[in-house]
């Protein structure tokens, strides 16, 4: 009896043992899985940190210094890992600035504007505006579209964003000759490389573009009508950042300028290409300008 009673304890024990070490297994996993946990939040961490700014930039010339800031190392000389985001327009720059993910973004003087007005005070003092002298705006016909001069744009559909600066633009173009709203039609299109595929597709009648796109669409045959970089005063480029930020971007922005204006644009042919998707046989093409610091 007694010897079945130890018999019985020891079963029972190692029953015990067995299940106290299946825990102690699972508790040490759990921590190894916690221990990596935490070291991927401290990395993740550490890598955020270490961007010291977000930029939102389209793929325009204006936009030339930045990509050049951060390919060829200037942000990094100057204490500042340059972090890009690559928008499709001006728009999704704006979005990405409301929204948090960028600290800086390409924009122009109207949208800057408007976006200023409608933040929340205590948010709205944030940013400053920091007006790009290196925009130009370019109105197109498209080469199908048999227009050679801007009154013969009547009855026509023009390619703009209608909340930004191009709009204000094509808008003066349009009153110069007297076509107003319902004589020629300002359809909003915020992309450009869609304005350029609905171009070459023959399904908008023009469209405003801004360099380096109107060097493409020169070449490809559709026809300039009107250029003009400024208004009542005012550059029609622009970012929106945040003001503790501004300083070092114009620091890093203007770095990059002298860079560009001392090699020249052809030398960072590879980022318009990659970045602006310019194809290679225009590059050589696009105007040499000497930019403009900030």
């Amino acid at each position: 009896m007694i010897m079945k009673d130890m018999k019985e304890m020891s079963i029972k024990q190692k029953r015990v043992f067995y299940a106290l070490a299946c825990v102690a297994v699972l508790l040490v996993a759990l921590g190894v899985v916690y221990a990596a946990s935490d070291d991927d939040k401290g990395g993740n961490a550490d890598a955020d940190s270490a961007k010291c700014m977000t930029v939102a930039v389209t793929p325009t010339l204006d936009c030339l210094p930045v990509y050049v800031a951060v390919e060829t190392g200037i942000a990094d000389e100057l204490g500042c890992e340059l972090g890009l985001q690559q928008q499709a327009s001006i728009a999704d720059c704006d979005s990405a600035l409301v929204g948090g993910s960028a600290f800086c973004a390409s924009t122009d003087s109207v949208r800057a504007a408007m976006l200023l007005a409608g933040m929340k005070k205590g948010v709205k003092e944030k940013y400053s505006i920091v007006r790009n002298p290196n925009c130009c705006l370019f109105l197109f016909a498209n080469r199908k579209a048999r227009v050679k001069k801007v009154s013969q744009l009547k009855d026509k559909m023009i390619a703009v964003d209608r909340k930004g600066a191009d709009a204000v633009m094509a808008q003066y173009v349009l009153d110069s000759v007297k076509l107003v709203d319902d004589k020629a039609f300002l359809v909003n299109i915020h992309s450009l490389n869609v304005r350029m595929a609905m171009l070459a597709n023959n399904t908008i009648d023009a469209a405003v573009l801004p360099e380096p796109q109107a060097t493409v669409a020169r070449k490809v045959g559709h026809e300039n009508l009107y250029a003009e970089c400024s208004r009542g005063g005012k550059t029609y480029g622009a970012f929106l950042v945040e003001k503790e930020n501004k300083e070092l971007f114009v620091k890093i922005y203007n770095r990059a300028c002298d860079s560009i204006n001392k090699n020249g644009i052809a030398h960072y042919d590879s980022i318009l290409v990659r970045r602006m998707s310019v194809p290679e046989k225009f590059v050589k093409d696009i105007p040499i300008i000497r930019f403009v610091k900030l």
